[in-house]
């Protein structure tokens, strides 16, 4: 390509300060050094773990920076010593590296790779690339990366570790589902805590990764599927994608505390709970309602405060335990995913509630992702070629036209409680939004 081993100037939306909206600036992105590739973003998703780097709750954090880490793109160039990605190719740039050579990428236990830039153990530089300096400029300093991916960006520069080459096929507008949300929900009734046929199972928190935790736990077997959420709306979407029961925290059926009513009807209670909402809250309501002696809880949402257990239910035999993306190993994971769905085995449209119309609306997708409203929030980066798009994909391929059309929809209905699913409804209020519909 022309820009091979050039300076490229792109778009970004770059966080300054903590818990300030994103600017949409013009930035340098330099090109790929050793074991890096460079990627022209096409689609990126908005999660709530962009939206917490960029608040400053975690004062290690370091700003400015570029977030996003939910992304589907095209490889535009490749630096030295990488192998098997080329120009051109469709590609998932995943949060979670796989070197496939240390000793968490060998293990079948963990998918913990050692260049993850990510969490207290982190042993490689956590905002910058490997030789710790950035590839990102804006105004003439440096900018700083995020979790290896920096998807807020037309242009991004990530460890060939982290490139996950997949069907050309496969609609980038949808496969970015898999870049984290639902992944990481999906995996974890197969890998972290593998659901048996007939079981009984809960899931706190009903945003993207709660819902892919319920794909999960369907294809699996599960009988009963508990769902808890505050917000009515995210219960009646349990409900279509499968929950057996639904709860809020608070409700008091048959006048008991949801734990306990959990673990009267249940014969001593869930056999898995699964914890999604991030909340220290929702993690010690899950772990209550888990059967003694083997009952797990498996903690998937990014939490701020310390965990309070009874450590008598502890010591008959509950676990408790947490889990990244799902318990996947990227590299090998991702393509055989986007398969799945391109044989109409997984059900990603329904996981991209909203598409904005370009990268200068993301503060308004932050917002609704910080109200909790629907499920996956897209954004189209710059100019999309149309092979990238649904209008050459396999599920939907048996349709006569796909045209892309686009319609201005006025959102008078939102879904409003704050950031982690369990907080206080707020004020509801008007959204203008542009929603791409496939006719």
């Amino acid at each position: 390509m022309e820009t091979e081993g050039k300076v490229i100037c792109c778009r970004a939306a770059v966080a300054w300060e903590p818990n300030k909206p994103l600017i949409i600036e013009q930035i340098e992105v330099s090109p790929p050094k050793e074991g890096e590739v460079r990627v022209k973003i096409l689609f990126t998703g908005i999660c709530h773990t962009d939206v917490f780097v960029c608040s400053g709750k975690d004062p290690n954090v370091k700003f400015p920076l570029i977030a996003g880490h939910e992304a589907t793109g095209i490889v535009e160039s490749v630096g030295p010593g990488v192998h098997g990605i080329l120009p051109g190719d469709h590609v998932i740039p995943a949060p979670i590296p796989q070197c496939r050579s240390c000793e968490h990428c060998y293990a079948p236990e963990s998918n913990l790779c050692k260049l993850f830039q990510f969490g207290p153990d982190c042993k490689v530089p956590a905002q910058t690339m490997l030789d710790g300096t950035t590839r990102f400029k804006c105004r003439g300093q440096d900018v700083y990366h995020f979790i290896g991916t920096s998807t807020f960006s037309e242009y991004t520069v990530v460890l060939e570790s982290c490139i996950c080459k997949i069907n050309p096929k496969a609609p980038l507008d949808i496969v970015v589902a898999l870049g984290c949300g639902f992944t990481t929900g999906y995996g974890n009734p197969f890998n972290v805590a593998p659901v048996v046929p007939g079981s009984t199972v809960g899931i706190w928190g009903i945003g993207a990764i709660g819902l892919g935790v319920m794909v999960g736990c369907k294809e699996r077997g599960a009988k009963n599927i508990i769902a808890v959420d505050p917000e009515p709306k995210k219960l009646q979407l349990a409900a279509k994608f499968g929950a057996t029961e639904m709860f809020s925290p608070s409700d008091r059926p048959n006048g008991k505390s949801l734990p306990e009513y959990l673990r009267e009807k249940y014969d001593g209670g869930l056999l898995i709970a699964f914890e999604a909402a991030g909340s220290h809250l929702a993690v010690r309501q899950a772990f209550e309602s888990t059967k003694k002696g083997f009952g797990q809880t498996v903690v998937l949402g990014v939490i701020d405060q310390e965990l309070k257990i009874p450590p008598d239910m502890l010591l008959m035999g509950r676990t408790i335990k947490g889990a990244i993306y799902g318990g996947w190993k990227s590299r090998d994971t991702l393509p055989m995913l986007v398969e799945k769905y391109m044989i109409g085995q997984l059900p990603l449209e329904e996981f991209i509630s909203h598409r904005m119309e370009n990268l200068t609306q993301i503060n308004e997708g932050i917002q609704r992702m910080e109200k909790c409203d629907g499920i996956r929030t897209v954004i189209p980066m710059g100019t999309i070629p149309s092979s990238a798009t649904a209008n050459v994909i396999g599920p939907l391929a048996n349709q006569q036209q796909q045209q892309a059309v686009l319609s201005v929809q006025q959102n008078q209905n939102l879904s409003t409680v704050n950031d982690n699913g369990f907080g206080v409804p707020k004020q509801q209020e008007n959204v203008r939004e542009i929603k791409i519909n496939l006719v």
